[in-house]
Parts: C-alpha cells; structure tokens; sequence
C-alpha cells in the first residue's frame, strides 16, 4: 500500500488463503493469541481492501467471505478467478501408477484421498472415519492417503493404535500419475475444513470418481 500511495500506481490483492478460516485449524483453543490472529487479520483486512483497486480470490465462497460473512469488503472490488481444469491436459497425463500393485487390492473396494498431510487438510478426520467406522463394516475396503508433509508420521501411528491394517500411505504421486491413480481408484474422501478451491475435488470428479466431501 505504501508502494501504491508513493509511485500512485494500481495495486491488487491476490488472496488465496483465508484467515477465518485457518485459524480455528491452526489455532484450535480458544485463547489470548487466537482472538489476536482473528482482530488483527480483519482489522488489516477491512482497513486497506478497499483502498485499492481489488482482491481476487479463488472462489465465489470466498468473496462471500470476504464481503458478508466474516469482513466488510466492498462486492464491486473482490473478483472470483474461475481455475477450470482441462480435461484433456488432465487425461494427457498418462504415467502409470505403482500404487496398487505395492499395496493390493480389488478393484470396487478402493477409497483415496489425495493432498499435503497438514492440519488444514483434516486428513486425521478420514484415517480415524475409515478405521472407527467404515473398515469395522467392510473389512474388505481399503484406503489409500496419498501425500506428503510432516503429518505423515503421526497418521500413520494414528492407524497402528487404531488398528486398521487397511490404511495405506503410498507417499507422494507424481504429477503425471495422478489420473491413473484416481481411475484405478472407486471413490474420492476429502475432509479440508478450510479448502478455498479444492483442485483435488475437481480432479477426482474428472477421473469419473465420486467425490464424498464435507461442507465447509
């Protein structure tokens, strides 16, 4: 902003994270430093977007956000950037995928997920979902985490003590093998509580999976 009021050049937000919705993951007791995080992050917020020429955001759920639900942004200056996915760059692709054959099962009894093993992605929600609920029900279901980061460890020890033989973490996919990944999969969980777009979701629906998500 400084930039903008000294060089009086056009300035524009691109905001692809959202403080409220973050936060309650990242922060989940309610304390001194959460309610900081909350009145500075839209105190900033309220006070400079609207002195510039607009925000773009990742979804019209945000710009609901940003507008009504949580700040006080004027409509006129927050734009939704629609991200289609090309189904043909999607379907080109084609790198096979390993994962099945290094951790077996029929086809008809595949769950995935896909995405980075943090907080905000709630993957835990899924792993303890499946092994309290699902697998008890169908013993012969299986589920595949797929993904990286530091949560990865804990996810796995949170199979063990639960008991779930069934839950498998292949690592990361490779860019090019994701589409087969899905395609040889038979349903998609997603559970990201904070989700601004969800590039995953669209992805699974392309592969022609069902999608099982929450609402957030």
């Amino acid at each position: 902003y400084w930039i903008k009021k000294r060089r009086r050049v056009p300035m524009f937000n691109i905001l692809t994270a959202n403080i409220h919705f973050y936060a309650p993951v990242l922060l989940p007791r309610e304390n001194l430093i959460r309610k900081s995080v909350f009145g500075l992050g839209k105190a900033i917020m309220n006070r400079y977007a609207d002195r510039i020429e607009g925000t773009f955001v990742l979804s019209p759920g945000m710009r609901r956000a940003l507008t009504r639900e949580f700040y006080s942004l004027d409509p006129a200056g927050v734009f939704p950037l629609i991200r289609p996915l090309d189904p043909e760059e999607f379907a080109a692709r084609s790198r096979p995928t390993d994962v099945y054959r290094r951790f077996p099962s029929p086809r008809g009894r595949r769950l995935v997920t896909l995405s980075r093993l943090c907080p905000t992605k709630n993957v835990g929600f899924l792993v303890r979902t499946f092994a309290r609920h699902i697998y008890p029900r169908d013993r012969s279901l299986h589920f595949y985490v797929a993904g990286h980061c530091p949560l990865e460890g804990e996810l796995r020890r949170q199979a063990a003590a639960l008991g779930c033989p069934n839950i498998h973490f292949p690592g990361t996919i490779p860019y090019e093998a994701v589409p087969a990944f899905l395609a040889e999969a038979d349903a998609f969980l997603y559970a990201s509580p904070s989700e601004t777009f969800g590039n995953a979701v669209c992805e699974a629906k392309h592969a022609g999976l069902p999608v099982v998500a929450v609402d957030d």
